[in-house]
């Protein structure tokens, strides 16, 4: 046996045992349900220049690709999340929107962001300082909506992840409901400041954004607490979600769409982008609907795609742009604050997702003449429209490619490179 023979035979059992051992780890690995001791801590920046870690709101959107690549990190990040609602932080802060002073974090309340790498990430959180998060009224029912996405197959025993996230579901959407539903009508309502993702866009009392968001939230609650053999509390959560429901269609509807919010001087009125988030997430759930028809989903969602979309490419220069966050049914765009008046990538592929989504929940009889046939059609070359703006402006007009921003305005200036919120392409890819 020559030298080289001789290394060959004295590597190969080193080399098999390492391939056994990652084998053994894998298996482990792929059974963990996001047991942090076993899958480690995931960490990745909301942006190139928002340098925050998970940021929760943002993830919210983002997460379609890690659900889909790598489950097992997106269950740990949501374990996460779910340590983080009961920490408490007692450092006060000015902060930068308003110029309040408030607490960094406090119990109840779900976290923002994982901090900062400037400080000491998952145990300095909410390196976010604009507004106040405590009071943001999207982050409960975007926590709730993400774990009983990763729990709809039931034919999976997720026992261990359940029991490490129940007890901070419950509490952050109590401490949601017993802060901003005080009327104990079932519906939260915005305080007139911006207190969700649009952080700079103010919502005043029942808005299409948050209150679709919490009433899909609710019917996941009570989703969950059957699942967790509570039948009692299932069926208070499905009562409140229904009492939402109601309050939230006959508040917001106007024949056409959702008003943007209840109150507010200058766009209450305002046609948004993503005004059927929460309807979007009950589709992506298997959830009731938010919607009490679904012609109201269509027609929204042909409201938005006229609106925001193609009358926005018309403003645009006639080239799709992606949506527009905010328009106007004088066919102006919303100029109420910067956000309004931006197209959000990420968001615009979420509302792409909701046409296809939509397009699925279409039942063609064959005795309809073909309106559904045709109904589906629309939706489906609505999704993909609108999803195409972005890719087009993005990679061919804009030369951003991988670096997607978060925001863009009709010339291109953008908002936050390399931004984590686009990533919600992956929700496009649907499994049914």
């Amino acid at each position: 046996m020559d030298r080289g023979e001789g290394m060959e035979a004295g590597i190969r059992p080193v080399a098999f045992a390492a391939m056994k051992k990652m084998e053994e780890l894998n298996a482990e690995a792929q059974g963990a349900q996001g047991d942090l001791s076993k899958i480690g801590e995931f960490l990745y920046l909301e942006g190139h220049e928002y340098i925050m870690y998970n940021t929760s709101d943002v993830h919210f959107y983002a997460s379609f690709a890690l659900a889909k690549l790598f489950p097992q990190l997106q269950l740990s990040v949501l374990r996460d999340y779910a340590h983080s609602v009961f920490m408490e932080d007692a450092e006060e802060r000015k902060l930068l929107g308003e110029g309040e002073r408030a607490l960094r974090k406090v119990n109840g309340a779900l976290v923002h962001d994982l901090g900062s790498p400037s400080e000491a990430p998952i145990l300095k959180v909410n390196a976010y300082n604009f507004q106040d998060v405590s009071r943001w009224k999207d982050l409960p029912s975007k926590f709730v909506l993400m774990i009983v996405r990763e729990v709809s197959d039931e034919t999976k025993d997720m026992s261990s992840f359940l029991s490490a996230v129940w007890p901070a579901m419950q509490s952050c959407m109590d401490r949601a409901a017993k802060l901003w539903d005080v009327e104990g009508s079932g519906m939260i309502k915005n305080e007139g400041f911006p207190d969700q993702t649009y952080d700079v866009w103010i919502a005043d009392g029942v808005s299409a954004y948050t209150g679709g968001l919490w009433v899909a939230a609710l019917f996941g609650m009570s989703k969950i607490a059957a699942r967790m053999g509570d039948m009692e509390k299932s069926l208070l959560y499905s009562d409140k979600a229904k009492k939402a429901k109601t309050i939230w269609n006959d508040i917001l509807w106007n024949g056409k769409y959702f008003n943007y919010s209840e109150k507010g001087r200058y766009n209450s009125g305002s046609i948004m982008a993503d005004q059927l988030c929460g309807q979007w997430w009950t589709r992506v759930c298997d959830l009731p609907s938010v919607c009490d028809d679904d012609e109201k989903a269509r027609k929204s969602l042909k409201s938005i795609y006229d609106a925001n979309v193609m009358q926005w490419k018309e403003i645009s220069g006639g080239v799709l742009n992606g949506a527009v966050n905010g328009m106007k049914t004088d066919g102006t765009v919303d100029g109420s604050c910067l956000q309004s008046m931006e197209v959000w990538t990420g968001t615009t592929y979420g509302l792409a997702s909701e046409f296809l989504h939509e397009a699925n929940m279409v039942e063609d009889s064959g005795n309809d003449g073909g309106s559904a046939a045709a109904t589906k059609k629309m939706l489906r070359e609505a999704g993909f429209e609108t999803a195409r703006g972005i890719r087009e402006a993005g990679w061919d007009r804009f030369g951003y490619s991988f670096a997607t921003p978060e925001a863009w305005d009709g010339t291109g200036a953008y908002r936050s490179l390399g931004y984590m919120r686009p990533l919600c392409i992956w929700s496009m890819l649907l499994e049914k």
